[in-house]
């Protein structure tokens, strides 16, 4: 591969996160619209030309480019639901806390204390995903679950999902 063609590629990338940064305030389906139109033909584009470039298979490069032409159709999947970040950014930011976390874990004095320890990171970081008061979401579970007639039953724990409108209500 040509460095001009490395380069190439990554002015579409970069053109592709620039009008993930503008589509940051529209509603959704003004940005699957947006992608449909902008960015789908810059995706197409850079898998085209990642389709067609001649990489030693062995080397870190050959390896990466091999890796995204098997992950293309995942890779896209942005271009179909406006819910889906362009990358793994905010993931890999959310997951931050509970990678510090582990090295505690360590020290918990069981193993069932280490997965009750992640358990609770995982409730407390869905919280603040979904904008609601860690303690006051964590509070209002402890409270109104063991109410329930089955409280392993999926279809009565969806009403406390953090993103339904009484917990939303409850819990800001």
């Amino acid at each position: 591969m040509v460095k001009g063609q490395a380069k190439i590629a990554l002015e579409m990338i970069n053109q592709l996160f620039k009008i993930e940064t503008d589509l940051k305030s529209v509603s959704f389906q003004e940005r699957l619209r947006i992608r449909q139109e902008e960015s789908r033909p810059i995706a197409e584009k850079f898998f085209d030309w990642l389709n067609k470039c001649d990489v030693l298979s062995g080397s870190s490069l050959g390896k990466a480019v091999n890796y995204a032409r098997r992950q293309q159709i995942h890779l896209m999947q942005f271009l179909n639901d406006p819910e889906i970040d362009l990358s793994n950014n905010t993931a890999e930011r959310h997951i931050k806390t509970a990678v510090i976390g582990r090295k505690n874990w360590m020290f918990s004095t069981s193993q069932r204390g280490a997965h009750t320890n992640a358990l609770f990171l995982s409730l407390i970081e869905t919280a603040k995903a979904n904008v609601l008061v860690p303690r006051k979401y964590i509070e209002y579970l402890l409270e109104k679950i063991p109410q329930l007639s089955v409280p392993s039953d999926f279809g009565q724990l969806k009403a406390y999902l953090p993103w339904t409108e009484e917990v939303q209500a409850e819990c800001h």
